[in-house]
């Protein structure tokens, strides 16, 4: 059967590629992985004003097209699921720039922006069009997050009570950032096993 879902990546860095070579991850690692996992999907394009990046991308998926901008991406393909994997500070512009060509589906990395005020004309804008956007949060995915909440479900051990979590901060990241992007895997977590 043909694979009729086109998809397309904007950021070819860990998320978006690499950690499909990391041994010790559970497979798929990154949004190309889980494409290419995908019977149903193609990975037709992606881009990164990063040389070293495309280049490793291209070696590791030879049939998608690169670029290195979002915008020359998106007047030369036309997908159907479009990925954001690169920095948070790009969010707003790639959300922008998909949502006007009318990608039917936009996939996120979490978290969206960095401040919410960079995101009212994004979120504006998408109310307005058929642009369907979907955070990403793919953890409670993963076989050992499945089989907690399984436990959990069919109560082998009883009712579930209590969950407890803990965040590490490290010495230099602030904690509004790690909360943005390590703290709401937490946060989603404990709603998935709740």
């Amino acid at each position: 059967m043909k694979k009729t879902i086109q998809c397309a990546i904007a950021g070819l860095g860990r998320i978006g590629s690499t950690l499909e070579q990391d041994r010790l991850r559970e497979k798929p690692a990154s949004h190309a992985g889980a494409i290419a996992n995908h019977p149903d999907c193609i990975l037709v394009s992606g881009c990164d004003p990063v040389k070293r990046q495309r280049e490793e991308f291209s070696r590791t998926w030879p049939g998608a097209r690169l670029y290195t901008q979002s915008k020359e991406m998106l007047r030369n393909e036309t997908p159907d699921i479009y990925h954001i994997a690169s920095w948070t500070d790009t969010h707003p512009q790639l959300l922008e720039e998909a949502i006007d060509c009318g990608i039917p589906v936009i996939i996120c990395e979490k978290p969206l922006a960095n401040t919410e005020q960079s995101l009212t004309g994004v979120l504006a804008k998408a109310e307005n069009k058929t642009s369907r956007i979907i955070i990403n949060h793919e953890r409670r995915f993963s076989q050992d997050y499945r089989a907690a909440r399984q436990i959990a479900a069919g109560k082998k051990f009883g009712n579930l009570h209590t969950i407890s979590a803990r965040l590490y901060m490290g010495k230099t990241r602030p904690a509004g950032e790690v909360l943005l992007h390590d703290g709401t895997h937490m946060l989603d977590i404990i709603r998935f096993l709740s």
